[in-house]
């Protein structure tokens, strides 16, 4: 019965990061172009604009380091030089900035309103 949980808990891993780029691709994008990018660089000023765009480049930011972080815990793909030791680290900065993206997020729909 554990090897059977441990099992599907390891086929777990990893799988929400696909999930949030659909997301992304899918939904994210498609309004960040249409409502923000023809305002830019000249309205960056506006809050309208500086939200969404500071939550699309640290969101960015964080997806690619969970996918990095994904790829070195899960995988023997990473070449030793771009390997990390200490997860711990890794894991509390890609936490605090999912929880920017995500505050940021929230004051996208704010301004927005």
């Amino acid at each position: 019965m554990a090897a059977r949980s441990r099992k599907s808990a390891d086929l777990g891993k990893g799988q929400s990061k696909p999930l949030n780029l659909l997301v992304i691709a899918s939904i994210m994008l498609p309004s960040f172009w249409r409502e923000v990018v023809p305002g830019l660089p000249c309205r960056l000023g506006n809050s309208y604009y500086f939200v969404p765009t500071l939550h699309a480049t640290l969101g960015g930011m964080a997806q690619l380091l969970g996918l990095y972080i994904v790829l070195r815990a899960g995988t023997n793909l990473l070449p030793r030089a771009l390997c990390f030791q200490n997860y711990k680290l890794w894991m509390r900065t890609e936490l605090v900035l999912w929880w920017v993206v995500i505050l940021l997020g929230i004051a996208t729909y704010y301004v927005w309103l």
